[in-house]
């Protein structure tokens, strides 16, 4: 089956003919300059055209603009320092401040004592017997710490 080539019209047999022709088919080669060089003018147009219209906005802004002399400075910034490093305070990352912990709990108020008189005649040998240890223990606080503590003797 033979195939013409679109830009010469030369009969060619196959598509693999078909690309080798188009390879050294001349007329191609002319066509495709035409169009390349084409394009590059009409860019060229369209840049010389930018460019004559930024000219224009640069010219109308200086009539309409005070001179830069009397704009005010921006402050210089502050030399770097030896190290090279920001003058900047440096913190911590958040990971790594604790909070405070709480103040303990007070303690609960002791218990009543029971006020007894004495008695007028004590026996010399008569000995009271000791009280029981207790153990006094805190409400958590929030973060769950509580203490325990050995309560020894007469309160």
């Amino acid at each position: 089956m033979a195939v013409k080539c679109t830009f010469c019209g030369e009969g060619v047999s196959g598509s693999r003919g078909l690309l080798n022709h188009y390879k050294k088919c001349q007329k191609k080669a002319e066509r495709t300059q035409r169009s390349v060089s084409h394009a590059l003018q009409t860019h060229h147009v369209e840049l010389a055209a930018a460019a004559t219209r930024a000219l224009e906005e640069i010219a109308s802004q200086a009539v309409n603009d005070p001179p830069v002399s009397e704009l005010p400075r921006s402050p210089s910034p502050l030399p770097p320092r030896p190290s090279g490093r920001p003058g900047r305070r440096i913190r911590l990352p958040a990971r790594y401040r604790d909070e405070p912990p709480e103040p303990p709990q007070p303690l609960p108020p002791p218990p009543p004592t029971i006020v007894t008189e004495p008695d007028p005649d004590p026996a010399p040998n008569s000995c009271a017997p000791p009280s029981p240890p207790t153990w006094i223990k805190t409400e958590p606080n929030s973060f769950g710490v509580y203490t325990v503590a050995l309560c020894m003797g007469e309160t």
